[in-house]
């Protein structure tokens, strides 16, 4: 069994724990075998439609779940351990320059302001606010 598909399942549990919304679960993990050749995984499938911006600009629903998601990562309990790296890892404190730069472009297609606030109101923010 591939050690990294072992471990991407074990995150979505620890996930799934934690998350406010539905989450993809783990079902198997396989090795290569009968033709093709290479490691495997399958998840549960969620329901529903494809985000889009023009779909989701004055989704006040959205806002907050998506502020609700990001106040649960952010409260996890990551037992002792810290991740470095880019990617799926790290600290969700140290996007905070990042989520300033998505607000800036996400101008006009979501309600920035409202998730502004939500980020803010988490707690962990240290990117001040445009004037």
């Amino acid at each position: 069994m591939s050690t990294q598909l072992a471990r991407e399942a074990e995150a979505m549990r620890e996930l799934a724990k934690c998350c406010p919304v539905p989450a993809p679960r783990p079902i198997a993990v396989g090795n290569p075998d009968y033709g093709y050749p290479l490691p495997w995984s399958v998840q549960t499938w969620l329901p529903g439609a494809v985000a889009t911006p023009n779909g989701l600009a004055q989704s006040e629903t959205f806002a907050y779940a998506l502020a609700g998601l990001v106040h649960s990562l952010r409260a996890a309990d990551t037992e002792g351990r810290h991740f470095a790296g880019s990617g799926c890892r790290g600290d969700l404190k140290d996007s905070d320059e990042w989520m300033g730069v998505c607000f800036r472009e996400s101008d006009g297609l979501l309600p920035v302001g409202r998730l502004r606030t939500l980020w803010w109101s988490s707690g962990a923010c240290l990117v001040p606010a445009p004037r």
